[in-house]
C-alpha cells in the first residue's frame, strides 16, 4: 500500500468560485422568473382583452404561470443569498469596488427577499407580482452594472 499523505485544502480559496457561481446560478433563475412574468402579463393582457388567437392561444394558463414564476423565486432567492453569503466571507479585497459589490449584492438580495416574503404572505400575486419581478430584476442589472465597472481586473 502506498500513503499518498494528506492533503491539505483551504476552504477559503474555493470562496470565489463558489461565489461566482451561486450568484450566477441567482440571476439565471430570477431571469428566467422574469421571462416568466412577461409571459404572465402577456396571458392577463390576451385575456382582459379576450384575445385568444396567434400567441395568446398558445401560453399556459395564468395559474401556472403564477406558480412556476413563485419556484423560480425561490430558487433564485436560495441561490443569490448562498453567492451573497459567499461573497461576504471572502477575505477582505482592498479597495472600495469590492465593499461597493457586496453591498449592492446584499441590497439586491434583500429587495428579493422582500419580494418573496411579501408573496408568501399573499401580499403580491398575479399581474403586481410580475411587474414587480420585472422591475427589481432591471433595478438589480442597473445597480451591478456599475459596482461591478469599480472592481479591477486580476
Amino acid at each position: 500500500m502506498s500513503h499518498l499523505g494528506k492533503v491539505e485544502i483551504a476552504p477559503m480559496q474555493y470562496l470565489p468560485s463558489v461565489h461566482a457561481v451561486l450568484t450566477i446560478l441567482g440571476y439565471c433563475f430570477l431571469a428566467a422568473q422574469v421571462a416568466n412574468a412577461v409571459l404572465f402579463l402577456m396571458q392577463d393582457y390576451a385575456l382582459r382583452r379576450r384575445r385568444f388567437k396567434g400567441v395568446f392561444g398558445l401560453l399556459p394558463p395564468l395559474r401556472q404561470l403564477d406558480r412556476v414564476g413563485a419556484q423560480l423565486l425561490v430558487a433564485g432567492v436560495l441561490l443569490l443569498t448562498g453567492g451573497v453569503v459567499a461573497g461576504i466571507a471572502m477575505p477582505a479585497a482592498a479597495g472600495t469596488g469590492a465593499r461597493l459589490n457586496v453591498a449592492a449584492g446584499v441590497f439586491i438580495c434583500a429587495a428579493y427577499a422582500g419580494l418573496l416574503f411579501f408573496r408568501k404572505r399573499n401580499r403580491v400575486r398575479g399581474p403586481l407580482f410580475a411587474k414587480i419581478s420585472v422591475l427589481l430584476f432591471i433595478v438589480a442589472l442597473l445597480v451591478l452594472w456599475p459596482a461591478h465597472a469599480t472592481l479591477s481586473p486580476s
